[in-house]
Parts: C-alpha cells; sequence; structure tokens
C-alpha cells in the first residue's frame, strides 16, 4: 500500500472540490516563520512523513505565532519518525471548530467492500472511542459496484447525530471524499477529525490518504 503524503492529498481533496485548512511546506525553519507570518494566526507544525499518529510520536506541534513555528521547526527538522528522516514540515493554519467527526473509508478485509466509519468523537483515536462508547460509531458497508448518492449521506450523517445545515453540508463532503477514494483506487482515507469552524464551514486540516499499490501505474500524478 502506497501512502501519501498529506501535502499531496489534501491537493487532491481541494481538487475535488472539498475545503481543506491553508497550508505550505517548508524545508527551513527560516521558510516555516515566513509563512506563519504571512498566515498571521496560530500554525500547526507537522512532520511531512508517510505515518500516522504523528501527534503520539511528537511529530505535531502547535505554535502560536511566527517565532513558535520556527522553533517547532527546529525540534522537528533532521530529526525521525517511526524510521522516517524528517527532510521537510507541512506548515498549516489551526481553525478553530465547533464540532470535531472522524470519517475514514477503507477496505473492509473479511467482505472486501468499502466501508465508512463516522463518529461525532472526532480528534482522538477511533480505538479508544470503539473501546469505551462504540455507540458513538456508526458503520456502514457499501456495494463497490454502486456509486454512494446524496440521500444515503445523509443518513449515515444523520445516524451519526448531525442536525439541520451541518448535516447537508458534511453529507456532501462525505459524497466527494468517497468520489475520491474511488478515483484514486485508495485502501484508505482518513480524516481525523473533520471540522466543522464556528461561522459554519466544514473544513479538512489533515488526511491520510494510501493508494493500492497494483493501481499505482493509473495514477502517474
Amino acid at each position: 500500500m502506497a501512502r501519501i503524503l498529506e501535502n499531496y492529498s489534501l491537493n487532491i481533496l481541494k481538487n475535488a472540490g472539498i475545503s481543506v485548512v491553508q497550508f505550505n511546506v517548508a524545508s527551513s525553519p527560516q521558510e516555516v516563520s515566513e509563512y506563519a507570518l504571512k498566515l498571521g494566526c496560530p500554525v500547526v507544525v507537522k512532520a511531512l512523513v508517510p505515518v500516522g499518529k504523528r501527534g503520539k510520536a511528537g511529530a505535531v506541534k502547535f505554535a502560536s505565532g511566527a517565532e513558535d513555528a520556527m522553533e517547532a521547526a527546529r525540534l522537528l527538522i533532521g530529526t525521525e519518525v517511526r524510521g522516517y528522516p524528517v527532510n521537510r514540515v507541512l506548515v498549516a493554519e489551526q481553525i478553530q471548530a465547533t464540532t470535531e467527526i472522524y470519517v475514514s473509508i477503507s477496505i473492509d478485509q473479511r467482505s472486501v467492500r468499502p466501508v465508512i466509519v463516522v463518529s461525532l468523537s472526532g480528534g482522538v483515536d477511533i480505538e479508544e472511542v470503539a473501546n469505551t462508547t462504540p455507540e458513538k460509531i456508526v458503520t456502514r458497508f457499501l456495494d463497490p459496484l454502486q456509486e454512494l448518492v446524496p440521500h444515503q449521506c445523509l443518513e449515515i450523517m444523520a445516524q451519526a447525530g448531525l442536525r439541520g445545515r451541518e448535516l447537508v453540508k458534511v453529507a456532501e463532503v462525505l459524497r466527494k471524499l468517497y468520489q475520491v477514494f474511488n478515483n484514486c483506487d485508495a485502501t484508505l482515507l482518513e480524516i481525523n477529525p473533520l471540522f466543522i469552524s464556528a461561522d459554519g464551514k466544514v473544513i479538512v486540516p489533515a488526511c491520510m490518504l494510501s493508494v493500492d499499490d497494483s493501481a499505482l501505474y493509473r495514477h502517474k500524478d
């Protein structure tokens, strides 16, 4: 399985019409500082390596401004995260979210079908949610030969607990995420968390995308 670096994953989502955070890639603390200054808001500095759970590995740092961002970059660049050297970092704006949603689409190994997992308990390990409050997780298996249609997305998100405008907006994002999943021949597309901001926007701050190795010849980009 080929795991795509996060900057490419975010660009793929952006090109599919999904709102993502403002971000840039930097290879030096000075570049990080300059971009943080340009954004003019608190930022997140992440090691740009193809592994998950970077936060637990200490590879995600929050900075209130350019100076803090530069220091975060100094701590990350030149280190290793689970065997991968950190040569570059991703710098992204911090979003103030009112709602955090876990969303993943993957291939279930037993049924060999796509499966969507959604929970309003986003921002934490889904394994922890499954162990402590499994009722907060919605799981939906899909027919791989059928599209995911709007009413199915509404049903999934309503079952998760969304209502009103938020329900409609997030359901549309889910539909687009599933299109990306299929178009990329992905084995995993995980957003943890998907943000709903204070002004009602649905934004992807981070993305994990893995593509089937045997399908890479179809995706030279």
